[in-house]
C-alpha cells in the first residue's frame, strides 16, 4: 500500500480547471457522541464556517496576510488546479464517563472545553487535493465549556456534570495542518483515493494514512473534510457543477500515528493541572478509525451526516468506561451562495 501511495502522491494532473462557477457556502457543524448512543470522552462540538467559491488563481484565495501568501508559494500551480480558502470557528467539549461523580478520576479522560479558529488554503482538481492551514485556540475554563454543558443539561434534564472543577487548565493552542489526497480509481459510480494528513502542535500532533471511497452521484473532487474543529484540516475539497444535485455515500479507513493529543494527554505547558499530574492512562500511539457518511447536495442547500468510530486512545481506562474513544457523529448543514460572494 505504501508503494501505491507514493506513486499516487507523486503523480500530477493536467486537467483544466472548469469549476470556477462552483459556489462557496456558509456551513454549520454539530458533532455529538449521542448520535452513536454514548456520552463520554469527546461529547459535543459546534462550529460555523465559510467556504470560499472556487478561484482559478492561488493569489485570489482570501486572507493572504493570514497565511494565504505562504500557502500560495507552497501549493501546486497551473491551469489544472482550482483554489479556495476555508475558515471555521468552533467549540468542543469533553467529559469522563460518570458525570455525576465530582471527584477527580485519573482513570478516565478529563473534562475539557476548547474554543478555536481555523484557516485552510487548498488546491483542488478532479484527481488531487493539497491543503494546509493553521489553528489558534484556547483550552480551559476561559473556553466556557462548563457553562455551556450545564445550561444544556439543565434544559434537557440530563445529568448535571459535577466534575468541571477538575478540567484542563487554561492554555493557548497553536496547530498546523497538511493534507494530501490522490485518486487511484475513478468510475462512473464510485471512486477511491489515498490520503495523508499531518498535524503539528500542542492540540494534536499526528500522522494519518487513509483509504477513502465514494459511491453514488457525487461531485468531482473528494468527500468533505469534517470533524470537530482542531482534530484535522477542515476544508471543502469538492468541486460542484452549479445547479446540479448530488447524493452519495462515503467510507474511509485510517491508521493514525498519534504522538500527542491534549484531550488525552492533558496540558502540555501548564504543569499545575491536577488531572494531568494524576493521570493513570497509558496512551496508545497507533490508532485506527472508520468513517462512514451520507451526503446530499442541492442547488442552495446541502446536508452531510458522518460517523466516526475509533479504537481506544489509552489503556487502563476504568472498567465502566465505554470501550471506544472519540466515536461520534457529525451533522453538517451548508447554504451555498453565488460565485464571487
Amino acid at each position: 500500500m505504501l508503494a501505491v501511495l507514493g506513486a499516487c502522491l507523486a503523480a500530477g494532473s493536467a486537467h483544466a480547471c472548469v469549476f470556477t462557477g462552483d459556489q462557496g457556502n456558509h456551513n454549520f457543524k454539530f458533532a455529538n457522541d449521542a448520535f452513536i448512543g454514548i456520552d463520554n470522552q469527546f461529547t459535543s462540538g459546534l462550529a460555523g464556517g465559510v467556504s470560499q467559491a472556487v478561484q482559478s488563481r492561488a493569489r485570489d484565495m482570501k486572507y493572504q496576510r493570514l497565511g494565504g501568501r505562504f500557502a500560495e508559494a507552497l501549493l501546486p500551480q497551473g491551469e489544472g488546479w482550482c483554489y479556495r480558502h476555508d475558515q471555521v470557528m468552533g467549540q468542543n467539549l469533553q467529559t469522563p464517563e460518570d458525570l455525576a461523580d465530582a471527584r477527580l478520576n485519573p482513570n478516565d479522560l478529563p473534562y475539557a472545553g476548547m474554543l478555536a479558529w481555523q484557516n485552510a488554503w487548498s488546491a483542488i482538481n478532479e484527481e488531487d487535493f493539497v491543503g494546509m492551514g493553521w489553528m489558534l485556540g484556547w483550552v480551559g475554563s476561559a473556553a466556557l465549556g462548563e457553562q455551556l454543558q450545564r445550561s444544556i443539561h439543565k434544559v434537557n434534564g440530563a445529568t448535571d456534570p459535577r466534575g468541571w472543577g477538575h478540567q484542563l487548565s487554561n492554555e493557548p493552542l497553536v496547530n498546523y495542518y497538511y493534507t494530501r489526497k490522490k485518486k487511484f480509481i475513478q468510475r462512473s459510480t464510485f471512486d477511491g483515493s489515498v490520503a495523508v494528513d499531518l498535524a503539528l502542535g500542542n492540540f494534536f500532533t499526528l500522522a494519518e494514512l487513509g483509504l477513502e471511497l465514494r459511491a453514488g452521484d457525487r461531485p468531482a473532487g473528494f468527500s468533505p473534510l469534517f470533524g470537530p474543529v482542531g482534530r484535522r484540516l477542515l476544508a471543502n475539497p469538492a468541486l460542484h457543477i452549479t445547479g446540479q444535485h448530488y447524493l452519495y455515500m462515503s467510507f474511509a479507513v485510517r491508521v493514525i500515528a498519534l504522538a500527542f493529543a491534549l484531550p488525552r494527554d492533558g496540558n502540555l505547558f501548564r504543569k499545575d493541572n491536577r488531572w494531568t499530574e494524576a493521570s493513570k492512562l497509558s496512551p496508545k500511539h497507533v490508532l485506527g478509525r472508520v468513517e462512514a457518511g451520507v451526503h446530499w447536495v442541492g442547488r442552495r442547500w446541502a446536508g452531510h451526516m458522518q460517523f466516526w468510530v475509533s479504537s481506544r486512545v489509552a489503556d487502563r481506562i476504568a472498567a465502566d468506561v465505554s470501550p471506544f474513544a472519540n466515536s461520534f457523529g457529525v451533522l453538517t448543514i451548508e447554504r451555498r451562495f453565488g460565485a464571487g460572494d
